[in-house]
């Protein structure tokens, strides 16, 4: 990143506690004097040092909304504050206008890193004065350290990218790499990002579909889609992991609207074969409030002649209680437009009456936690029944989750479940096979 031509001037050597200033222009020069001040600083002996480095957002729009002046007060303010993280032994650097590193010098154990970072977030995050008004600062801040004279001081800096980087990945404001296993797992982090993203791309994922049964007759009642993944480079990942890798990089959007086009492509190939399905698909929160979730879904229905009845959406009880106000006016939306709405995960969160009672909810999936200990613990029986009574009392279908044997299986039957999904019915499968497991079993309606 490079330097603005006009970077305001920082605070003078010695402004705050004797604390040295060292103001290098230009990004890549920055970091070359940087990592020759560091390897000068720590000596033959190779004395533990820490690094902090600062990335301030935004300021492009401080500088148009409040003017050059205000900009430079504000990076003043920053200056002084970060100095007073610093002790005599330390440098403050700045790589970049938006950009600054806080040198740790000598530090007698590496807790004083962790130390410096939660003061520095502290004094960043209260209001700076500025042009009469008191403004929140945006910055993210990665920290590293170098235990022993194997770390090189550039290995050190670039530990300390990493670190930000990672900060900045998962909505942080802070992140604290103490070796190298912090960076490795990391970066393989950020390759298996590029790598999903790709695959995406590439419509390289697959999508298999588990059944859910009617648990007094075992008709097929629908299906959930779920994705799988098989990473050219690491072989199949997990579900949870990819999904996570999602959710925390902002694909899981692009993996949302891939499993609603697949879902349409699927049943209209199933209705051409002359089996109806109807087909559940798992909803992020984020994708929820995306505004391309409402028109792929209203392609979904046209193109490939999905009815909206046949498409259940599912999101987490958890995720549907983040921000149950917000949630509330996009799930009356979707019913509106005549699609089914479920929660998932039912009990493993905290749902509050007041909103359950309004969420236009079709359906509740009791989560597996519970279901499938029913057959050793009573209590896990009695919460089951009282979900289903509560579930019964709302007008909601209950789907019992987690079916594995007979017995689970017999014992869901009795305490009034309507519906049935689990290894002991079908494990997820491919598309073509389960059109030959719902025909070998006669338990798909034929048509509509």
């Amino acid at each position: 990143m490079s330097a603005a031509p006009s970077a305001p001037t920082p605070p003078a050597a010695g402004a705050a506690d004797g604390v040295r200033f060292i103001d290098l222009d230009g990004a890549a020069r920055a970091r070359r004097r940087l990592v020759e001040v560091m390897t000068r600083l720590r000596g033959d002996g190779g004395r533990l040092m820490g690094l902090l480095l600062v990335r301030l957002h935004k300021l492009r729009d401080v500088r148009v909304t409040y003017g050059e002046a205000a900009l430079r007060d504000l990076l003043d303010s920053v200056h002084q504050r970060l100095a007073a993280v610093a002790g005599r032994q330390d440098l403050m650097l700045r790589l970049a206008e938006d950009e600054l590193v806080l040198v740790i010098n000598g530090l007698r154990f590496e807790e004083q890193l962790l130390f410096a970072l939660e003061k520095a977030e502290r004094l960043l995050a209260r209001s700076f004065a500025i042009a009469e008004l008191a403004i929140k600062l945006d910055f993210t801040i990665g920290a590293a350290a170098a235990p022993d004279a194997e770390v090189s001081a550039g290995e050190l800096l670039r530990r300390c990218e990493v670190a930000l980087l990672h900060a900045c990945s998962e909505g942080r404001r802070t992140s604290c790499f103490r070796d190298a296993a912090d960076v490795r797992r990391h970066t393989s982090r950020l390759e298996l990002v590029a790598e999903l993203e790709e695959a995406l791309y590439r419509n390289e994922l697959q999508i298999v579909f588990q059944p859910k049964t009617a648990l007094e007759t075992g008709e097929l009642a629908g299906v959930e889609a779920l994705s799988r993944w098989e990473s050219r480079k690491q072989g199949f990942v997990p579900p949870d992991v990819f999904i996570e890798v999602a959710e925390q990089s902002g694909l899981i959007t692009d993996l949302t609207l891939w499993s609603i086009r697949q879902a349409g492509i699927h049943y209209h190939a199933w209705r051409q074969q002359g089996l109806t399905i109807p087909i559940a698909i798992n909803l992020s929160p984020v994708a929820l409030h995306h505004p391309e979730l409402i028109p792929q879904l209203t392609n979904v229905t046209r193109i490939w002649g999905l009815p909206p009845e046949h498409i259940t959406l599912e999101i987490t009880e958890t995720a549907a209680m983040t921000h149950p106000e917000r949630n509330l006016a996009a799930f009356r939306r979707l019913v509106d437009m005549g699609f089914r709405l479920a929660m998932d995960d039912f009990g493993t969160g905290y749902s509050s009456m007041e909103y359950l009672k309004n969420f236009p909810l079709t359906e509740l999936k009791i989560d597996k936690s519970f279901v499938q200990q029913m057959s050793r613990d009573i209590n896990d029986r009695k919460i089951v029944r009282s979900m289903v009574d509560m579930a019964r009392n709302f007008d909601l279908q209950v789907v019992a989750e987690g079916i594995e044997d007979q017995e689970i299986h017999e014992l869901a039957r009795n305490l009034g479940c309507r519906y049935a999904q689990g290894y002991f019915i079908a494990r997820p499968m491919p598309a073509d096979k389960l059109v030959e497991w719902a025909r070998a079993g006669a338990r798909c309606r034929q048509g509509r």
